[in-house]
């Protein structure tokens, strides 16, 4: 999903609210609908750890205490504020400035470790950072990342076909995921002999080029 798509479907919804009647719209079957619509966008496009969450929880357990429709005004409110901010590309660029430099580590890690010697772990490490990688880039289109259970995680190889799907990425990096994260398989599972610390040592190369070539 486009960041265009996303400021539509939040402009509809805002659109929607603005065309509740003014005076029947608290308490209505409408309302209890929209509200739900409201929530589910803050649940979907802000940050984890964003103050959009947190005021959305709170309005969320007022809207249990308080008759039907109460929270309907300020939620649209957090919901034009969102939208501003995804506009703006703030979200995006602050999320993806921490995930960047955390992966960015781990990274580093995984290759001092290949310089001491250590390739099978330096393998797993940049395996598991490919895995949260896809999982972002996932979240920054809307693909779900869990099962349909909603509670089991997707498996990386799984989140790796839906990109391609999307067109977030080619077909071309699509399988050079698909090796990177076979190697790491390997090396989880103690298969050592199935490659060697070059195969490690390109792998963190290649995939410190995919990152930046698609920031999440």
């Amino acid at each position: 999903m486009t960041k265009e798509q996303i400021l539509k479907e939040m402009d509809q919804a805002i659109q929607d609210v603005a065309n509740l009647p003014a005076l029947k719209s608290v308490g209505s079957a409408n309302t209890v609908r929209m509200i739900e619509k409201l929530f589910n966008i803050v649940d979907r496009f802000a940050p984890s750890s964003s103050s959009f969450r947190v005021k959305a929880d709170r309005l969320r357990d007022q809207d249990t205490k308080m008759f039907v429709g109460a929270v309907i005004q300020p939620l649209t409110g957090l919901v034009k504020s969102l939208r501003d901010a995804i506009a703006a590309d703030q979200l995006t660029r602050i999320e993806s400035l921490i995930r960047a430099d955390t992966f960015t580590d781990f990274l580093s890690m995984s290759e001092h470790l290949l310089n001491e010697g250590y390739k099978d772990a330096a393998a797993v490490i940049a395996g598991t950072v490919v895995e949260q990688h896809l999982r972002a880039l996932c979240n920054l289109r809307s693909i779900p990342t869990k099962q349909p259970d909603g509670v089991k995680w997707k498996k990386a190889e799984l989140l790796n076909q839906d990109l391609a799907k999307d067109g977030a990425i080619t077909s071309v990096e699509q399988k050079q995921i698909t090796h990177w994260l076979g190697l790491r398989n390997a090396a989880a599972h103690g298969e050592y002999e199935k490659y060697a610390a070059p195969q490690v040592q390109l792998m963190i190369e290649s995939i410190t080029f995919f990152m930046a070539q698609h920031p999440a």
